[in-house]
């Protein structure tokens, strides 16, 4: 196993000063520092993040390069130690090796957090693969939501794997409910079988485990996913506990034109709710909590609504159905 030691050594070797007129924010000759990511952080492949700064004198600073999940609960070092600045720009290549992406989802956006002496900076990217396709990188599970709703029933969770072997494969995957601090407070595991190529798998979790979870305070969900005993790929997300929502209508039939009046109201997760309405005429969504909505021309329409609460979770009403004659 490469430690965490050996990484930031075979980094240091790696950290190049390059050629760069980059022009910072605030203008050009004004001390600062930028960061420039790739289109993605590969899970395949180290990937080259530029750090540009402007020196107003020659010195040795101090420098460091982190992963930072959306939420801040989770901060991973890329690179610690000291760089040698010129007067004017400066520019250095780091790069981001694909072990450290393992705490984080397969498009899952994380933050570029750098600093340089007195100077920081930070950029969002996402997590990919350097050509952005699923059989790129092999054994890739889906990117999750932003959160996942939980509930005080069974639970699902659906991941996408690509097996890159021209047959079947046992595999296990692996969920694990983790504290504010990462301890793991409950785990399940779940067994399945993946065909050639890719597949959509649907994972149940038992109501016991996300209560025993709940109750002990579990705020994320580490997912791994083993093929023969040999950890693939991880992903993680945020956990949002009893988010629900209702529908209603004031009307479901009727002559053209019709005129329904509309009404959602979300429950649990995390206030404040974003309500989105669709109404299964082409129309344009509606954004308000209680719409009404004109039906012009006959026929059977599903109006839908999805709530997101305030950490991402999302959960959609069952739709309704809209008889206009």
């Amino acid at each position: 196993m490469i430690t965490f030691e050996r990484r930031l050594t075979a980094l240091a070797a790696c950290l190049t000063l390059m050629a760069g007129t980059a022009v910072l924010a605030g203008g050009e000759g004004i001390p600062g520092l930028m960061i420039t990511p790739p289109a993605c952080l590969s899970v395949q492949e180290a990937s080259p993040v530029t750090l540009r700064v402007e020196a107003p004198a020659a010195e040795t600073a101090k420098a460091a390069l982190d992963l930072v999940s959306e939420d801040g609960l989770v901060t991973v070092p890329v690179y610690r130690g000291p760089i040698d600045l010129a007067p004017g720009t400066n520019a250095f290549a780091i790069p981001v090796d694909p072990a450290s992406l393992s705490p984080f989802a397969f498009g899952e956006t994380v933050t570029l957090a750098g600093r340089v002496g007195p100077w920081a900076g930070a950029v969002d990217v996402p997590v990919g693969t350097a050509a952005g396709a699923p059989e790129a990188g092999g054994w890739v599970i889906n990117a999750p939501p932003t959160a996942l709703v939980y509930s005080s029933r069974d639970s699902t969770v659906e991941f996408r794997v690509f097996n890159p072997k021209n047959k079947p494969l046992s595999a296990k995957l692996a969920l694990k409910f983790k504290n504010q601090k990462g301890k793991v407070v409950a785990a399940w595991k779940y067994p399945t079988l993946l065909p050639s190529g890719e597949s959509l798998h649907t994972v149940t979790v038992p109501v016991a485990i996300g209560l025993k979870a709940r109750l002990k305070g579990a705020v994320s969900l580490k997912t791994a996913l083993k093929v023969k005993g040999v950890v693939r790929t991880t992903g993680q997300s945020l956990l949002d506990w009893d988010l629900t929502v209702t529908a209603s209508a004031d009307k479901t039939v009727g002559p053209a034109p019709l005129s329904v009046g509309f009404s959602g109201l979300a429950t649990g997760g995390t206030a404040p709710y974003t309500y989105e309405w669709t109404f299964g005429d082409a129309s344009a969504p509606s954004t308000s909590q209680s719409p009404s909505h004109t039906y012009t021309v006959p026929g059977y329409y599903n109006a839908t609504l999805t709530v997101t609460d305030a950490r991402g979770g999302v959960i959609a009403a069952d739709p309704i159905l809209i008889a206009v004659q």
